[in-house]
């Protein structure tokens, strides 16, 4: 099984969920070739990316979508659409939901009236800008203005993509409507400066908005069309012309992540907090501490923000009150918030979804919330350790060793405390071998980014990129003895590889040690030097690795992407599988499943192999011929385990639009999350201790311990099942 699990999961995810930006197969909007009743579309420019409606404005070619109410509450109904990051409204009132590279277009701000528009991956014009992403947009009457995280300025007119000069040394951060222009802001050396576009006789070009403003953070236009700007500790408000246009207003706060005002109100939110002030900078409201702020909008009925996994807070001029996914939130994500017109109040997540602002305010009042199931939570799995294992130092999958630098806890043989994903990039990380309790010391922290030392690597850089491969083994004196350890250094294989061990390490019962490598192949160490595993060897047609995991036989599987040198059939390509039998490399390519399937991971199961895909979830047998299918769509999993009466638990990654845990056993699938009382929706790992306990780590870092068949209880099981028939197994 690859580090951690779940990490290499949530890694997949990651990477799954990039292969989603580009082929948009999550909450892609029904589509019909013919427009919607009552959408009119305008021929004339029917054969470019987009068409026109009567308003001018851009709609997709093909518009269709319907959309889930979801009702949790008095008064609180949210429609949803399309998934999204960033939210837009244009002219005509379509609000546009970007993600990576695509959009889903709401006509008329209808969540139930959408279409689907993506960027053309082959023009001239775009390449950098698809490559790494939109930043910005801003959609305006008959033209689409995108802004690149490559900082790439790209507008779409009269059906034609094109390249926009910036100003001279500008850094392009954000685009924004204003008095019927175009603003561009740009990051300048040590300030800022706003430039306004001016065209004419065919030709474009930028005018700067006053002169340069040191800090100059986040621009927006208040509700009453004035034109407001943040900077560290103060506001910058348009009063003028000329180099003193801006006036500078001191105000409480850090740099600005979020920005809306209306006539008397400003508000600003920060990395840590938010704050209300008025347009002289003095705070209305006491300051509220709120982290991860992703969104704000503000209106009669008071102030709305929108935060990272901490789901929409509401001030109504006197308290914060906040509603999150448990208490009927379509999403908690928090991406973006937009405030259109007609008050509708949209939030960004998976999906994004629309709400009657008047009606949200009297619902956050009345919001239902759901009891907790029973369970014991603990700030972390060290915490959780002390006080339930005792003076146990091993229970079921649930380990902890105190004899080495530091306290750690292990579930089965990955860390989970320290917490590797809070933890410093810097931090060792140790992997435990279950059979002895032998741990294995990698010297830095690959949770937070996997290091890499290019092909000119030399000098110091080469001397810490040996430093990252001298891990040390630390062996028990005697076995089931806390007599301490002997370490054994391993020497850094040679040549060099260019990747540093990451997150696929495995560590079987024969005292050797596996690492793989996405760019360098799988090495192995065993008596006393490194060996590297490649087409000599039989590892034939494997290219990047994708995952690695060894199996209850002591035999070591590893998927990988299709190899460069070996050409992709027309059909498409399945990823290469090889089981590694003691001597040799057996290729079991799964040619049964479709070539659509992505295959993101390997779980050890009790008698094979689980392959987890973007949709299917197959089982494997232990002679690679007999795959069963198990699971139609799991979706995009943070962790899939199996626990020892062969039920499958999977836990919805950060990028999945699903939410909790599923448990399956044969036809049966029981569903929990946050509504049903569970102490988070994204968990991250699960591990079962010999008592038969669950033990979860949540996203947020906590661990909860859960009565397994309390669980079943609070279940909601498939049609025709019960929690009856998973309690007693």
């Amino acid at each position: 099984m690859a580090w951690p699990r779940g990490a290499l999961l949530l890694v997949a995810g990651a990477l799954a969920a990039v292969w989603y930006l580009f082929e948009h197969s999550r909450d892609r909007a029904s589509s019909f070739e013919a427009p919607a009743v009552g959408t009119t579309v305008a021929a004339a420019a029917a054969s470019g990316w987009f068409a026109e409606d009567a308003g001018g404005c851009l709609v997709p070619r093909r518009i269709g979508g319907a959309g889930e109410t979801v009702e949790r509450g008095p008064m609180s109904t949210w429609r949803v659409g399309g998934s999204g990051d960033v939210l837009r409204v244009d002219p005509c009132g379509h609000v546009w939901a970007l993600w990576f590279n695509s959009w889903v277009i709401h006509l008329g701000g209808d969540p139930d009236l959408r279409g689907e528009v993506s960027l053309p991956r082959q023009h001239p014009a775009l390449t950098a800008l698809v490559h790494a992403g939109v930043r910005d947009f801003l959609p305006r009457r008959g033209e689409l203005w995108l802004l690149g995280r490559s900082r790439v300025l790209v507008r779409y007119r009269h059906g034609v993509w094109e390249r926009i000069d910036t100003p001279l040394a500008c850094e392009p951060v954000q685009l924004l409507e204003f008095d019927g222009g175009v603003l561009l802001v740009c990051r300048l050396a040590g300030s800022g400066a706003v430039y306004a576009r001016h065209e004419q006789d065919g030709r474009g070009s930028w005018l700067p908005v006053g002169g340069g403003m040191p800090g100059l953070g986040l621009l927006a236009v208040s509700t009453t069309g004035r034109l407001i700007a943040s900077a560290p500790g103060a506001l910058l408000l348009l009063t003028g012309a000329g180099d003193e246009a801006w006036q500078r207003v001191p105000r409480p706060g850090g740099d600005a992540v979020a920005l809306a005002a209306d006539a008397q109100r400003v508000v600003i939110a920060d990395e840590s907090g938010i704050e209300v002030v008025d347009y002289s900078g003095r705070p209305i409201a006491a300051r509220t501490e709120l982290k991860g702020v992703r969104g704000v909008a503000i209106d009669r009925s008071g102030i709305w923000a929108a935060a990272w996994r901490d789901g929409l807070h509401f001030f109504d001029g006197s308290s914060w009150r906040r509603w999150d996914y448990a208490s009927g939130l379509p999403d908690d994500s928090g991406r973006d918030l937009l405030l259109t017109a007609d008050r509708q109040l949209w939030m960004a997540g998976t999906p994004s979804a629309a709400i009657d602002a008047a009606a949200a305010a009297e619902a956050v009042g009345h919001l239902s919330i759901p009891t907790a199931i029973d369970a014991r939570v603990y700030p972390d799995a060290c915490a959780a350790a002390d006080s339930e294992l005792l003076q146990r130092a091993v229970s079921g999958q649930v380990s902890r060793e105190a004899g080495i630098e530091r306290r750690m806890v292990f579930f089965r043989s990955r860390q989970v405390c320290p917490d590797p994903i809070l933890a410093h990039a810097t931090d060792p990380l140790f992997v435990r071998r279950p059979a002895d309790g032998a741990l294995l010391r990698i010297p830095y922290n690959a949770h937070r980014g996997v290091q890499r030392c290019g092909v000119l690597c030399a000098g110091e850089a080469r001397e810490s990129h040996l430093a990252r491969w001298t891990m040390s083994w630390f062996v028990p004196r005697s076995t089931g003895a806390r007599s301490g350890f002997d370490r054994i250094d391993l020497d850094a294989p040679q040549p060099l590889p260019l990747e540093a061990p990451g997150m696929a390490i495995e560590l079987p019962d024969d005292g050797s040690v596996w690492v793989g490598t996405r760019e360098d192949g799988v090495l192995r160490y065993r008596n006393g030097a490194w060996e590297r595993h490649a087409e000599s060897t039989g590892l034939g047609g494997a290219g990047k690795l994708i995952d690695m995991a060894g199996d209850h036989l002591g035999r070591m599987w590893v998927l990988s992407q299709p190899a460069a040198s070996n050409p992709l059939p027309e059909r498409g390509s399945i990823a290469p599988l090889h089981v590694w039998e003691g001597d040799r490399w057996r290729p079991l390519t799964p040619s049964w499943a479709s070539s659509a399937v992505q295959a993101r991971a390997l779980v050890p199961g009790r008698t094979g192999m689980l392959l987890v895909s973007n949709g299917p979830l197959y089982a494997i047998e232990e002679d690679g011929s007999a795959p069963r299918l198990i699971g139609q769509d799991i979706g995009e999993p943070a962790a899939v385990a199996v626990d020892e009466a062969g039920m499958l638990w999977i836990a919805e990654s950060l990028w999945s639009s699903r939410r909790g845990l599923r448990i399956i056993d044969g036809g049966r699938v029981g569903h929990l999350d946050s509504r049903d009382g569970l102490v988070d929706d994204r968990i991250r790992s699960l591990a079962w201790d010999g008592r038969g306990q669950v033990w979860m780590l949540s996203e947020r870092g906590r661990v909860a311990v859960y009565d397994r068949q309390l669980l079943f209880r609070h279940a909601r099981w498939s049609p025709g099942h019960t929690a009856a028939e998973a309690v007693e197994r």
